[in-house]
Formats: C-alpha cells, sequence, structure tokens
C-alpha cells in the first residue's frame, strides 16, 4: 500500500484553535496483539506531492508520532519486514470563509455580515495491519492553521498529533 505524505508546511494545526478529532477503525480487528511498527514504505520521489511536501514540517510530523507510540509501549522497528503494524501520515490546507452575521438596532435590526478568510489544516493518521496490508484504524485532526516561528510550529504539531493518538489503540470489543 502505498500513501502519501503531503504535508503543506504552513506550520499545520493551532494548538490554540479547537481541534476537531475524530477516529475510526476496524471493530473487528484485535489491537492488543500490537508490539512492533514501522512507517508505510515512501512513494517515489518525484510524485504528484513531492512539489507541495514540507520535508521541515514531515520531520516535525513524524518525531510527533514516534514520541506518542513509543509512549504508549509500541517500538519501532526500523526497516524490518515482521512488524506487526504501519503507519502513515497525510496532510494539507485548504481555504476557508468564516460568515458572522450580527443584528444591530432595537426597533429596526440591520444585519451586517462579516466575512473571515482562514486556511484550515488537516492531518490523517492511518495504521494498517502490516501483514493483511490493510487500513484496521485512522485519525483525524482538523483545525485553523496559524504560521509561527519554528518553535511554535513544533507545539502546534506535537499537540495536534497528540491529540489525534489519543485514542489509539481503541477500546477492546
Amino acid at each position: 500500500m502505498k500513501t502519501l505524505s503531503l504535508t503543506l508546511g504552513l506550520g499545520l494545526l493551532a494548538c490554540g484553535t479547537a481541534t476537531r478529532v475524530n477516529y475510526d477503525y476496524d471493530q473487528r480487528y484485535d489491537f492488543t496483539s500490537l508490539e512492533r511498527w514501522d512507517w508505510v514504505t515512501e512513494p517515489a520521489e518525484g510524485g504528484a506531492a513531492a512539489g507541495a511536501r514540507s520535508p521541515l514540517v514531515d520531520a516535525r510530523i513524524r518525531a510527533a508520532i514516534e514520541r506518542e507510540l513509543a509512549a504508549k509501549g509500541y517500538a519501532r522497528d526500523e526497516g524490518a519486514e515482521a512488524v506487526d503494524f504501519r503507519v502513515a501520515f497525510l496532510g494539507g490546507t485548504d481555504e476557508k470563509v468564516d460568515l458572522t452575521t450580527t443584528y444591530y438596532g432595537y426597533r429596526w435590526r440591520v444585519p451586517v455580515t462579516e466575512a473571515r478568510q482562514y486556511t484550515e489544516g488537516t492531518l490523517i493518521v492511518d495504521v494498517v495491519d502490516a501483514e493483511r496490508n490493510e487500513l484496521v484504524w485512522r485519525g483525524t485532526g482538523a483545525a485553523e492553521v496559524h504560521a509561527g516561528d519554528p518553535d511554535e510550529v513544533t507545539k502546534q504539531v506535537d499537540q495536534v498529533v497528540m491529540e489525534i493518538l489519543k485514542d489509539f489503540p481503541p477500546p477492546g470489543p
């Protein structure tokens, strides 16, 4: 399974903004047997996403995922053929508009609508069963993107990855 690792580097997701996080998983899958993991093999360079990647943000996301999985007791077995699961991530941004209407006046209500443009970032983390090569868990996070200095970007990435992986592994049946 080839999964793109597309990350548009505007700083990703802001920790000061509410991050919408959710996850889905194969309810029949036994997550209790998972111990060792590695990354999904990257697609060949020069693919459709190659020009849009930010290697700096990509590295921050990888480091955050590795830390979170290690904190949960999962050991990364780099380059091993026989791991229990593989992890991939996909990220991107989208331009959004937020409309707010306020009504002024007592007797004659006058509506005033204000538009605010912003960028929303999304990060998707996939867990793939290594033997079956099938997706068994997906977590997503989306929030307003705020560019900042490198330390702030790292904090933002760490926060959203922590929120996404908070519910991994899912509760047993």
